[in-house]
């Protein structure tokens, strides 16, 4: 097991191995290990001092032929220091057969500006430090989103940095699409970035934005190499049901594939125990407000909930350890839920960062034929 805590707020953390009984565990160095022979069930449950995205008391669930390594995060350390860089840009009249015109659209990791007179100033905000950055070209009109082209640049980012880009090195960007077929009462958007090994961030190249004629489509930059990861939100007009993805398109037109939407029946919550039956999931999560607090005051604990599945129906039950880790579950109460299951990709790494659990470094080689797929359900019930 791994702790992620720059801040100090583990409290606990406790283990029990199939039916056995609940054990400490102690950390040395941000690492705890624990005997599970064969294949067996095992748990965690872990109290935090809460704050920011990170729940006051986490619990995970998993059969050791699915997973041996486990990571808990109690606080977070300050991120990646981003500093202002001013990128002054020289066109060349043409890249790949196409004229540069007035009014393209020069995009920075996330800033833009219009092109005059074959030039353009770009202020963006990137990651501290030395990197590769996308300078990349696109047209906007009544056509919609057209890549015309990029050029790779190196960057030493310190605040208030210029970086001169000239007219050498251009190349084209072909147009790829982006497509996708939503459920009945569902809206939904993507993007699509590019990664190439020595980036610190991955700059967009394309959009998918619905009822906006042209915006179904990303760049790919001849020649460049790297990853094109595309990324999709769906959501229902209540905002109750939310369907992600996130995938390696390979350079390619991109369909999308999503997932099915919750249906009621397949989430039954009583108290605190949980039953999930979610067709052909690989994890559920769960996120409570509400149902815990804290031994003595009173103060609401948040909980967070990974389960691996076990089959057709899982059934979790929140372990009582009320003495060892300092809570109580309510009763006579309403509450608020996010379950979430996850249909692709639970054994990348980029699963753990999607859920807050580990911070990767980011690489072509993580990233390469990534997909994962998430059904999301928020809603109440009430305990009795």
């Amino acid at each position: 097991m791994q702790l992620q805590d720059p801040q100090g707020q583990h409290v606990a953390t406790y283990y029990r191995v199939g039916s056995g009984s609940w054990q400490q565990l102690s950390f040395q160095n941000n690492q705890a290990t624990f005997s599970a022979q064969g294949t067996v069930d095992y748990e965690i449950a872990t109290r935090c001092r809460g704050g920011g995205n990170v729940a006051d008391l986490q619990f995970f669930k998993a059969s050791t032929a699915r997973s041996r390594q486990v990571n808990v995060v109690c606080s977070h350390g300050q991120g990646t220091q981003r500093v202002s860089v001013t990128f002054n840009v020289r066109l060349p009249a043409q890249i790949g057969g196409v004229s540069v015109q007035d009014g393209d659209v020069v995009v920075v990791h996330g800033a833009d500006s219009s092109v005059s007179s074959l030039s353009a100033t770009v202020t963006a905000q990137l990651p501290q430090g030395q990197q590769q950055a996308l300078v990349a070209l696109f047209r906007i009109g009544n056509q919609g989103l057209q890549p015309i082209g990029g050029k790779l640049v190196s960057v030493n980012a310190t605040n208030g940095a210029t970086v001169t880009v000239d007219t050498q090195g251009w190349a084209a960007m072909s147009a790829k699409t982006i497509s996708a077929t939503l459920p009945g009462g569902f809206q939904g958007q993507g993007f699509v970035v590019f990664f190439k090994d020595g980036m610190k961030d991955a700059p967009f190249v394309g959009a998918y934005f619905p009822n906006q004629p042209g915006f179904d489509r990303y760049g790919v930059l001849s020649g460049a190499g790297g990853v094109y990861l595309g990324n999709f939100m769906a959501e229902d007009s209540g905002y109750n049901n939310q369907l992600m993805v996130l995938k390696d398109t390979g350079g390619n037109d991109w369909t999308v594939s999503l997932p099915q939407p919750w249906t009621s029946s397949q989430f039954s919550p009583s108290g605190a125990s949980f039953t999930f039956s979610y067709p052909n999931a690989q994890a559920f999560t769960l996120d409570l407000n509400g149902l815990a607090e804290e031994q003595g005051t009173g103060s609401p604990l948040r909980v967070s909930v990974l389960v691996y599945a076990a089959g057709s129906s899982t059934t979790y039950t929140l372990p009582n350890l009320g003495s060892q880790l300092g809570y109580t579950f309510r009763t006579g109460t309403s509450v608020s839920y996010t379950v979430g299951a996850t249909l692709r990709g639970v054994d990348s790494p980029i699963f753990s960062a999607f859920l807050g659990s580990s911070e990767p470094t980011l690489s072509e080689a993580l990233l390469r034929n990534l997909d994962l797929a998430f059904a999301l359900m928020r809603g109440n019930y009430n305990v009795p």
